[in-house]
């Protein structure tokens, strides 16, 4: 048996190859419970976004939400992540111990799993320019929703991030729902842009705007 890894650089050459012989690959080295390998594993993932179709899914590996060196930020962020990024949300915890209400709260947040069970099957990629603050996002099934993903992935706290239309591929002009995930809460419809104001170091927004 042999193993192949696809990089950065052969991305697209990955895609028709392993999608044609498998339903579930690695894409990235093993996480370890930190931000640092958080972040490493979900860009080397977003590089091979192209493999990814119905069916067929990359796998950045586990979620190390509750394990020690993580803190519940980050928890909800690479939780959040991993829905748009229709990644498999496997745990590594002891569930035979009672779990803390805060991760219970984040691991069974149904609008935010139904993101990553979303019926496309679309890998959502990062849309905004790399930086310390992103947006990503990921087409709905339907074709008239995203979930999008605001990140702060510095170590200091976002005044806000902004994420515009044509970032996101909205038409011009085009108003829209706007439905905060993680708090279940109904904002205002926006038009032209969507912002997160006062993000926290390494935390995030999770929205899904319909139209």
């Amino acid at each position: 048996m042999s193993v192949e890894y696809c990089s950065a650089g052969q991305s697209n050459d990955c895609a028709h190859w392993i999608s044609g012989v498998a339903d579930l690959w690695r894409t990235t080295a093993d996480v370890q419970a930190n931000w640092a390998s958080v972040l490493s594993n979900l860009e080397g993932n977003n590089n091979n976004a192209a493999a990814a179709t119905s069916g067929h899914y990359n796998d950045p590996d586990m979620l190390v939400l509750g394990l020690p060196g993580i803190t519940s930020v980050e928890a909800q962020s690479q939780f959040s992540a991993f829905a748009i990024a229709c990644a498999p949300m496997l745990l590594s915890l002891d569930i035979t111990k009672p779990l803390p209400d805060e991760l219970l709260k984040i691991i069974t947040n149904t609008e935010v799993l139904a993101i990553g069970q979303d019926d496309g099957r679309v890998q959502g990629v990062r849309v905004s320019p790399e930086g310390q603050t992103e947006c990503w996002a990921r087409p709905l099934a339907g074709g008239r929703s995203l979930g999008v993903l605001l990140l702060n992935k510095a170590d200091a706290d976002a005044s806000n991030i902004t994420c515009t239309w044509e970032e996101l591929g909205i038409p011009e002009g085009q108003q829209v729902t706007v439905r905060n995930l993680i708090t279940h809460v109904n904002l205002p419809s926006a038009s032209g842009t969507i912002t997160a104001y006062n993000v926290t170091a390494h935390g995030t927004f999770l929205f899904k705007l319909s139209w």
